[in-house]
């Protein structure tokens, strides 16, 4: 557990910087602009690093914060992790958007409100629900545990072995709740998918699109 600013600092770098790579590879788009990544890098590493700073200060500044337990430091994860996704897949939600197509494959374009849902869905997923287990099943585990691992070594090992053990089990939870493919209606989209008509003639009333992982 880091333990001073510098640790904090190196520990939310190493972090989000895998994170940034995770968001990267399972974004929704085929193609980057990478002077628009490495600028997504930063600001997502800038406020990774300035949210857990400051959710440390302000636990030192409101002692009482601490009866909150894992709850602070999950808000700062799930925090961090939110700027992490948004900024490095910004192209996505502010650029050229997302493609988009109908029940039988047809591209239809390329979609901006389309990718703002898919990135909404993608922090829903893995930013807020995927981090709850890890975050708080291994605090109550091993307050349960805590008079059978009286030697710092062992109880350290096995923290690591229910944290990762909740990572794993809850990751295909989390992604499944909201499913890759999405299914998005019309009227949530750009005027210009309103009045489209499929291969029969009907008119089109949902799309699907790729929201990422």
């Amino acid at each position: 557990m880091a333990s001073t600013p510098t640790q904090t600092v190196f520990a939310q770098w190493l972090n989000q910087t895998y994170n940034v790579v995770n968001n990267y590879v399972n974004r929704s788009g085929a193609t980057v602009d990478w002077s628009a990544l490495l600028q997504s890098y930063g600001l997502a590493v800038t406020a990774s690093c300035s949210i857990a700073l400051g959710a440390s200060k302000l636990m030192e500044v409101v002692p009482s914060l601490q009866v909150m337990g894992p709850f602070v430091p999950y808000l700062a994860v799930i925090s961090a992790g939110s700027a992490n996704v948004s900024f490095t897949r910004m192209e996505e939600w502010q650029g050229k958007g997302i493609s988009i197509c109908d029940a039988d494959g047809k591209d239809l374009g390329m979609s901006k409100k389309a990718g703002q849902i898919g990135v909404m869905q993608t922090v829903l997923s893995r930013s807020c629900f995927l981090p709850i287990a890890p975050m708080v099943m291994p605090v109550l585990a091993m307050k349960v545990l805590k008079p059978f691992l009286r030697a710092r070594p062992v109880a350290i090992v096995a923290e690591l072995v229910l944290i990762t053990g909740c990572i794993s089990g809850m990751l295909p939870v989390a992604l499944s709740i909201l499913p890759q493919k999405m299914e998005i209606a019309v009227s949530k989209l750009e005027p210009q998918f309103q009045n489209l008509k499929d291969s029969k003639g009907q008119p089109i009333t949902s799309v699907f699109a790729n929201k990422g992982l």
